[in-house]
């Protein structure tokens, strides 16, 4: 809507009911709960009220309740959220905005505007935040990505999914589509999210926050992760 993004065609993948659902996996053949998996366009309310997402994942069922408002959480997917586009003020606005100032490397300029030093090779070009609520969570719940291509499929752990620069903000490969997301159920970790934001609905965070207490090696003690976003 904004102009940003202005693809030749724009195709719908709703009507592909695999991508959709969210199911509990045994690969082991005992009973045990091996992972479970969740399709890419499953909305976020589902996860919300997803009696097993709220069994073996709770902060992953609490968390995606604090995307946006329940409108968009009834329309809005969990694959949506992981893939979210980076965000800055001076990208995010309508065409005519970004009128008023030379682009930036985002936009196909060569300035970035909140970090005037930045310059053309550089390792990190453009600053754009990466504002997804659900990935830090991921994250930390040692998710893997499930990508198909023509060619076949791959898998990649979230925690290596994202790069730092705000242009290129995944790898993701131009004829890969994000199909599901497998989280393992064997772990003990006790996470919780925080969320920073000028409103409690609507806005993407200016920094989310999320910890993981693990139980340590020998049962000694605990390890401590965190993932940020902002």
């Amino acid at each position: 809507k904004q102009g940003i993004n202005i693809p030749d065609y724009l195709i719908s993948l709703t009507a592909i009911n695999e991508l959709s659902g969210i199911s509990v996996v045994d690969n082991i053949g005992d009973g045990q709960v091996s992972h479970v998996r969740i399709g890419a366009l499953t909305r976020l309310s589902d996860l919300v009220n997803s009696t097993s997402i709220k069994s073996h994942f709770p902060e992953l069922a609490r968390v995606a309740g604090l995307v946006a408002s329940p409108q968009i959480r009834n329309q809005a997917t969990i694959g949506g959220n992981i893939l979210v586009d980076n965000r800055c003020i001076y990208i995010n606005q309508s065409e005519n905005n970004r009128t008023c100032h030379s682009p930036c490397f985002k936009g196909g300029g060569d300035v970035c505007h909140l970090v005037k030093s930045a310059k053309l090779g550089d390792a990190t070009l453009c600053q754009a935040r990466f504002v997804s609520d659900t990935a830090p969570i991921l994250m930390l719940l040692d998710s893997v990505l499930v990508l198909q291509s023509p060619q076949g499929q791959r898998k990649v752990a979230i925690r290596e999914f994202y790069c730092p620069d705000g242009i290129e903000s995944n790898r993701l490969y131009d004829d890969e589509l994000l199909v599901a997301i497998e989280i393992p159920c064997a772990t003990n970790k006790q996470i919780h999210y925080e969320k920073l934001a000028i409103r409690n609905t609507l806005d993407f965070p200016s920094l989310g926050v999320a910890v993981a207490l693990n139980e340590g090696p020998d049962k000694e003690g605990f390890e401590l992760e965190v993932a940020l976003i902002g």
